[in-house]
């Protein structure tokens, strides 16, 4: 797998929002192909569960790295900010 610097851990990149696990779990399958280590993280959205496919705890620039090697690959993602942090 594909390492992008953990130093200063205040982002995560999230490559999909799906409204079931399977659809989450296609898209990480997809991106392990590419090298790219990733979860399916669940959470609350009103009263449905969707579910985040994500790579996290980056630096900014790490995260920025990341999500160019993405977009060579035509992978859309969006970088978020670790809440707290």
């Amino acid at each position: 797998m594909k390492t992008f610097g953990k130093a200063e851990a205040t982002h995560y990149l999230q490559m999909g929002a799906y409204a079931d696990r399977r659809s989450a779990e296609g898209q990480r399958a997809k991106l392990a192909i590419l090298g790219i280590s990733s979860e399916v993280v669940g959470y609350q959205a009103g009263h449905k569960t969707l579910y985040r496919v994500q790579s996290g705890n980056m630096s900014a620039d790490a995260v920025k790295k990341m999500q160019d090697e993405l977009k060579k690959h035509g992978v859309a993602s969006l970088i978020r900010a670790i809440e707290g942090k």
